[in-house]
């Protein structure tokens, strides 16, 4: 719950300090806490970290539930789709 809470408090910094926050995040989706992972993923998504991408592709290929694999498919897909 900590780290989603602190994952909020990072989308009010990225206006100002997006990378910093982007690599905050990209280390907050491999939290072994699936909806930290979960949430940190969307994010990344809604941030358009396209350079992200190798990493969510890594954490998907082991993630064996298949409601966290959904979410970070769509993660993937959205910004996929933003190239």
């Amino acid at each position: 719950l900590v780290d989603q809470e602190a994952l909020k408090c990072a989308m009010v910094l990225a206006e100002d300090h997006r990378a910093e926050v982007v690599e905050a995040i990209m280390e907050i989706v491999k939290n072994p806490y699936f909806r930290t992972r979960n949430k940190a993923a969307q994010m990344l998504a809604e941030l358009k970290a396209r350079e992200a991408l190798p990493l969510l592709h890594e954490i998907l290929a082991g993630e064996r539930r298949e409601f966290v694999r959904s979410v970070l498919e769509k993660a993937v897909e959205q910004l996929r789709a933003e190239g």
